[in-house]
């Protein structure tokens, strides 16, 4: 069995194309992602990073667990969640 992450928001290094990168990650079920996947994905979003790393493998290191999963009633307030999450990935990071 492997020990897999609890669902929320997490602080990570990512290790993409011989590059590290900092970067924020949601790990849980995916909205529209899930009967594709068949169970709970990771999402990245990669900081300060214009690239396009699409299709590339990534290599996820956890640092640090900032929130548990929740639901939103608006897209509207998971932007506004999304915002409040980045900056806590960068306070974290730095």
């Amino acid at each position: 069995d492997k020990a897999m992450p609890p669902y929320g928001v997490h602080a990570v290094h990512a290790h993409v194309a011989g590059e590290t990168y900092h970067g924020a990650t949601y790990y849980g079920e995916c909205a529209g992602k899930m009967d594709r996947l068949g169970g709970p994905a990771f999402e990245v979003h990669l900081l300060d990073v214009d690239d396009d790393l699409y299709n590339e493998h990534i290599q996820l290191d956890l640092l640090e667990f900032i929130r548990p999963d929740k639901q939103f009633i608006s897209k509207d307030a998971l932007r506004q969640q999304i915002k409040h999450d980045i900056e806590a990935v960068r306070s974290a990071l730095d």
